[in-house]
């Protein structure tokens, strides 16, 4: 009797065992799949900084004639670049009429008593993968917008998490599996209740699309960069409106994303910033800075006169920005024709932050000091996951983030910028 028992229970015990092992399976294939990717995001960005290089010549700028430097320019170049991907930036999307964003209808009920920050939606129907940047700043919809953290739109993106991948052929699909609530791309939503109504807006935009009303749309968390607008002056009277593009913010807005992207912090940096710049925003608009005439000028300044930059630097992809003795900021693709194309807002973001600065330093940085933090920027030791397509660089003297996303060919890496910590 004892020894039959003692043959059940053993049983029971061997039964338990193999139903846990084979339950834990799949946890445990998840777990080496995300540290798998974990890896190759690391291996990815350390490869290619270390194939990165401060090219000699610099560039010196004076917006105001005064004789001292505002801004110098240290140009970057990669012995990797990435010639095979090309993107599509949001300024050149919307300008073509392959990207539109717009508010979320269903929030239009909450306008008497808002959150912090809406969500918005864009359809993508480009031909490549649409990059857009940290800090880009969009104008309309129920409050003026910025992108809180970099990534891609594009179609053959998988749910990375998951153990496979399934490459939908949607523009603007990217769904990664991420379930943070702060960002998240790619999330499903067909509106059913407004299809009439967005038919009828694409149509009245110039878009021709056989599907217009049935195609998937991407979800992309932003941040409200305009705090009174809902309180102040609603622009919602009937349909949801959409937003155009107007430019990047300073490097300080863009450090700040990085360190505390919360809607709390970035009003505080937002009405900080307006009082630097000596704008007057009724709503608390980071975009009214764009409107300034005094600014306008400045930037255009800067623009026009780094045209020379791209034309004698062939294949730069990247760049180091410093004002007086202090370095703004540094931002590297590993693509020299993204680079090409973001130029001119890059130096409209940092012609923000050399722009009204009160105390002039005749002290500049030498070569030294951007050798000294390009190699600061290579000693990567870890990598921090934020969302599914950034990580942070980890770094006691510096503020850095990386922006890379997997399809069917690998990890690519798209953008790498750094700000000094202090």
């Amino acid at each position: 009797m004892k020894s039959r028992l003692e043959k059940i229970l053993a049983g029971l015990t061997l039964g338990v065992l193999l139903f846990a092992i084979a339950s834990s399976e799949p946890e445990t294939a998840l777990a080496r799949i995300r540290k798998r990717y974990k890896v190759q995001a690391k291996e990815t960005v350390t490869r290619f900084l270390s194939s990165v290089r401060l090219v000699k010549k610099a560039y010196d700028f004076d917006h105001n004639g005064d004789g001292l430097v505002d801004m110098s320019v240290y140009l970057l170049k990669t012995e990797e670049p990435d010639l095979e991907s090309k993107y599509l930036t949001v300024q050149e999307a919307i300008s073509k009429k392959q990207l539109i964003i717009k508010e979320n209808p269903s929030l239009s009920v909450v306008r008497k008593d808002p959150p912090s920050s809406y969500s918005v939606f864009g359809q993508y129907w480009g031909s490549g993968s649409l990059y857009y940047p940290r800090g880009g700043q969009l104008r309309g919809g129920y409050q003026n917008r910025g992108f809180s953290r970099g990534g891609i739109l594009g179609s053959s993106y998988g749910y990375r998490d998951s153990g496979y991948r399934d490459y939908r052929g949607y523009r603007g699909y990217s769904n990664f599996g991420d379930k943070s609530e702060e960002i998240s791309f790619g999330k499903e939503i067909n509106f059913e209740d407004t299809k009439f109504q967005y038919s009828h807006n694409l149509d009245n935009l110039g878009i021709e699309r056989e599907d217009k009303a049935d195609n998937l749309e991407s979800e992309i968390s932003v941040l409200c960069i305009e705090k009174w607008r809902l309180i102040e002056e609603s622009r919602m009277r009937g349909e949801p409106e959409f937003f155009s593009y107007a430019g990047m913010a300073s490097p300080f807005v863009r450090k700040e994303l990085i360190l505390f992207p919360n809607q709390k912090n970035i009003h505080k940096i937002i009405a900080k910033e307006l009082r630097r710049l000596n704008v007057y925003s009724r709503t608390n608009a980071l975009t009214d800075v764009f409107e300034n005439q005094d600014i306008k000028d400045v930037t255009a300044y800067y623009i026009a006169n780094s045209k020379e930059v791209l034309d004698k630097n062939k294949g730069i992809s990247g760049m180091i920005v410093t004002s007086g003795n202090r370095i703004l900021c540094a931002d590297v693709y590993a693509s020299p024709d993204l680079f090409k194309k973001m130029f001119s807002q890059l130096m409209q973001s940092a012609a923000l932050g050399v722009c009204r600065t009160r105390e002039k330093s005749r002290k500049q940085l030498g070569q030294g000091d951007i050798e000294k933090f390009l190699y600061e920027l290579k000693q990567v030791e870890k990598l921090k996951k934020e969302t599914s397509q950034t990580y942070r660089l980890c770094s006691p003297t510096l503020v850095s983030e990386a922006v890379l996303y997997f399809d069917e060919k690998g990890t690519k890496l798209v953008h790498i910028e750094a700000y000094p910590r202090s």
